[in-house]
């Protein structure tokens, strides 16, 4: 009998996560820089959606992307100009506004949102190409970089923060 009680209770945990995974309404999970690059290939017709702040989009973005930042005011009223039935590519620079846009635009009633994993950082890791202007060195501190510092210096203060970080600006 406990048994059978188990069995049922492992078919509806599958049943029920197998149901709500699917997502619906054109929800996938970020996909990874070079699966990203891939599905941008072939996509034929697109939108690249680039939601950085312009400053961050100057010094480097993906080729034919739009710039619009996804914390200002106007954000909504601008992707709703856009067409619904376009695959649209959202990224900004690490994945965690590129995540608040697209499920924003998913709320508007986009089909196909892919949204970049990791950012630029992670395309830029991979050495994925960025249009004119843009820096290809990855933005990163290594563990190496970090133990030698440390070995230098009695006391080292990390401080992290970005400019486009909502918590770090508050």
């Amino acid at each position: 009998m406990r048994f059978v009680a188990l069995a049922i209770a492992i078919w509806q945990i599958i049943g029920f996560t197998g149901c709500t995974h699917s997502g619906g309404h054109g929800e996938k999970q970020p996909l990874p820089a070079i699966a990203f690059q891939q599905q941008l290939e072939t996509t034929s017709q697109k939108i690249i959606l680039d939601v950085r702040t312009p400053e961050e989009f100057g010094g480097g973005h993906l080729q034919d992307a739009l710039n619009c930042n996804v914390n200002s005011i106007d954000f909504d009223e601008r992707i709703a100009a856009l067409d619904k039935e376009t695959p649209v590519f959202v990224y900004c620079k690490s994945g965690g506004r590129s995540a608040t846009a697209a499920q924003r635009l998913r709320e508007q009633g986009f089909k196909e949102v892919y949204d970049l994993q990791g950012g630029l950082m992670a395309w830029t890791n991979k050495d994925l190409p960025l249009d004119a202007g843009a820096s290809t060195i990855p933005d990163q501190f290594s563990q190496a970089d970090f133990e030698k510092l440390l070995g230098e210096n009695r006391q080292v203060l990390v401080d992290f923060y970005a400019d486009w970080c909502i918590p770090c600006r508050q």
